[in-house]
């Protein structure tokens, strides 16, 4: 039980900014409303504010407003995991800290937390809660209009970090292994990467009419396809040219095989599907015969490969054969990403009209397992390795959606103005 005592016997600090000087108040009884401790203070209501929290991997990061308050000795950390039926208080920190990082927190449950500030014979009201679900996952996201790149932890509904390092942001993919994001900007064609410390290493390509990019992570490469100028290159993972075939620019979308290297690769001009080697020798066509390709997703776990095509969505074996599938008739399939941990997919079924597109979950017999409707001009997919929930670059609502594996639980991320990308990696 929190025992809450008469405030005004507390000694405060206040800074008065305006002035240059701080005044010490004992006991505030000529203005008890700069007490910000005092429940009838209008800014605080008699508690700590401010909080918030990110996590990194299996370290939750809580940071709230400061409070200088003399006799203060410091601040109790309360938190309640998923499935707990209350809170439990873990921590008092330091009274001048604003600050708490709690290590080891267990994956996919929901961590709430709260605090007090706690004084002799006086603790606080709680402060308004803040959530996170911790995960071993990150996603960076491309803003294009904003000119940002923002880094999400886990849950998609924290931001870690951003960086404004590249002036728009078109496409980006994530090299975790080797701590990079690869980017090409929308205007002027800066091509290059970003570590993650901010750092940004540039190349010296320029990327005129981007369409794709994909990285292989058995040694770093990527590849990127240029529609106006190079057509489809391939780069070192320090961002050294490699291999450059002007023959192809028309490629609508491509992803790296994990388990041959192999670039499997959409081409607008023949509507067919193409496999190139690793070395980027066009090494064979599969006969499946396209009708308006956009997008294409490689599942690491089975090797088959998902395809947006028109009003359809199909899949190939390793060899580039189609299987059957009972799938349903679409408007668009525009874009997919697949759903290792199932066999199946989520794509996005795009309308022209407003808030009118579709993201679906499509099961490994294609049939459809749920649909969510509601997003505009939804642009991009990341499915999350871990617990197969689904991000979803939602560009006309300026948001990214997150999306629970059976489509139960939504939550967003708004600090956007036009997300035109995403990606999440380990």
């Amino acid at each position: 039980m929190h025992r809450i005592f008469a405030v005004p016997y507390i000694r405060l600090l206040v800074c008065c900014w305006c002035f240059g000087v701080a005044i010490q108040i004992s006991g505030c009884s000529d203005r008890p409303r700069l007490n910000p401790l005092d429940p009838q203070n209008p800014s605080t209501l008699g508690k700590p504010t401010g909080l918030s929290a990110i996590s990194v991997r299996d370290t939750v990061m809580l940071q709230w407003d400061r409070l200088e308050v003399r006799d203060l000795q410091g601040f109790r950390i309360h938190r309640r995991v998923m499935g707990q039926s209350r809170f439990s208080p873990i921590a008092l920190t330091a009274p001048t800290a604003n600050s708490f990082r709690e290590f080891g927190v267990n994956y996919g449950l929901q961590h709430v937390y709260r605090i007090t500030a706690v004084a002799a014979a006086f603790e606080s009201s709680f402060s308004d809660s803040a959530m996170i679900t911790p995960g071993p996952t990150f996603s960076w996201v491309a803003d294009v209009s904003a000119g940002d790149l923002v880094q999400l932890s886990h849950d998609g509904s924290h931001e870690i970090s951003r960086s404004t390092v590249f002036g728009r942001p078109l496409r980006l993919k994530v090299d975790a292994r080797r701590g990079s994001v690869w980017v090409i900007d929308r205007f002027g064609g800066d091509f290059g990467r970003l570590n993650m410390s901010g750092k940004r290493f540039n190349t010296d390509k320029r990327i005129y009419g981007p369409a794709g990019l994909a990285i292989d992570h058995a040694d770093g490469s990527v590849w990127v396809a240029d529609t106006l100028t190079f057509g489809l290159m391939k780069f070192d993972s320090t961002g050294t040219l490699i291999h450059a075939n002007e023959s192809f620019k028309k490629l609508a979308a491509f992803a790296v095989h994990p388990a041959t290297s192999e670039l499997w690769a959409l081409d607008r001009a023949t509507t067919s599907v193409l496999i190139f080697s690793r070395l980027g020798e066009l090494r064979r066509i599969s006969n499946v015969a396209l009708q308006r390709p956009f997008d294409l997703a490689i599942d690491a776990r089975t090797g088959k490969v998902w395809i947006a095509d028109g009003n359809r969505i199909l899949r190939l074996d390793e060899r580039g054969e189609a299987e059957t599938l009972v799938t349903p008739p679409l408007r668009r399939a525009y874009r997919v990403a697949a759903d290792e941990a199932t066999g199946g997919c989520w794509l996005i079924d795009y309308s022209t009209a407003i808030r009118n597109s579709n993201v679906i979950k499509i099961q490994a017999n294609g049939a459809i397992a749920f649909t969510i409707s509601g997003f505009d001009i939804p642009e991009r997919l990341a499915v999350n390795p871990f617990d197969g929930s689904c991000l979803v670059a939602d560009y006309g609502n300026g948001r990214i959606v997150r999306l629970s594996a059976d489509g139960r639980d939504l939550s967003s991320y708004d600090r956007l103005a036009a997300p035109v990308d995403v990606d999440t990696a380990p």
